[in-house]
C-alpha cells in the first residue's frame, strides 16, 4: 500500500521492452542484445557487435532434426505455439 512516502519512479527511470517469447526469434534477438554476459560468450569482445537474426539464436528444438527444411518449419511451429500461449510481453526495468 502506497502512503505517500514511497517516491514513484520518473518517466526517466522506466525503460520498457516488448519482447515475445525466446522461442521466438524477435524473444530471441532482444535476450541477445540485452543479455551482456551472453554478448561476451559469443563474440569474446568488450564491446557489441551486431547481428543479423539467424537460427542459432534460438534454443536448440529437443529432439534432433536433420533435415533444414523440416526443423526450420518445427522453429516456425514451437514459435507460433508459444506466442498463442505467452504473447509477447511488456518488461518494465527500474
Amino acid at each position: 500500500m502506497n502512503d505517500g512516502s514511497e517516491k514513484l519512479p520518473t518517466d526517466e527511470q522506466i525503460t520498457v521492452i516488448a519482447t515475445g517469447p525466446l522461442t521466438t526469434m524477435i524473444g530471441a534477438l532482444t535476450n541477445f542484445v540485452s543479455n551482456n554476459e551472453r554478448i561476451k560468450k559469443v563474440i569474446g569482445k568488450n564491446h557489441f557487435q551486431p547481428m543479423p537474426a539467424n537460427f542459432g539464436l534460438l534454443p536448440e528444438m529437443p529432439k534432433r532434426i536433420k533435415n533444414k527444411r523440416d526443423r526450420y518449419g518445427a522453429y516456425r511451429d514451437r514459435a507460433l505455439t508459444d506466442l498463442e500461449i505467452h504473447p509477447i510481453l511488456l518488461r518494465v526495468l527500474l
